[in-house]
């Protein structure tokens, strides 16, 4: 399944699609509606550290880094949310609103929203390399599922993510 936007009166929405084949070949299934599309531009660039080792905390780390870097701030009455205009992310439960409606942020290469989020983490948890599971093929989808949510991982992070959660 992928992300797809669709153009409506000139607005970006976000639809979720998976491929099936039928005897006229493959077609493009519409799963259901992600929400609307936000643009942000980089207003800020800082270099990325952390000084955790567990996957899960890096990559919500992560995800702050990239949405600060867009314009986030943290909400001042709510220490689990972050709010740039009208949109909030919400930490907990890895949710991006705009008044209470599901919104999906086009950030660098990806789409930041619950569902991308969702596939990250996992991806996070799929835990050790199985004997016959090639190493390659788990460092790109773990590697997909970063730019599909939008987050520049740096490589020493990803490698230092990867070895951890493989054992490799």
């Amino acid at each position: 399944m992928f992300i797809r936007t669709k153009k409506i009166n000139n607005k970006l929405y976000g639809y979720l699609v998976k491929n099936t084949w039928t005897p006229k070949g493959s077609r493009q299934k519409v799963v259901g509606y992600l929400g609307k599309v936000h643009q942000l531009e980089q207003e800020q660039d800082h270099e990325f550290t952390t000084d955790h080792k567990d996957p899960q905390t890096i990559a919500k780390q992560l995800i702050l880094w990239e949405l600060e870097k867009h314009g986030f701030s943290q909400y001042p009455d709510n220490k689990h949310q972050l709010i740039n205009n009208f949109i909030i992310y919400n930490k907990k439960n890895n949710s991006l609103k705009e008044r209470k409606k599901d919104i999906l942020l086009k950030i660098n290469e990806g789409h930041l929203c619950s569902h991308s989020l969702k596939i990250l983490f996992k991806e996070l948890d799929k835990g050790p390399l199985k004997e016959d599971q090639d190493p390659r093929e788990r460092a790109t989808e773990l590697a997909e599922a970063f730019t599909n949510a939008g987050i520049q991982i740096p490589q020493d992070i990803f490698i230092q993510v990867f070895q951890t959660i493989t054992g490799k």
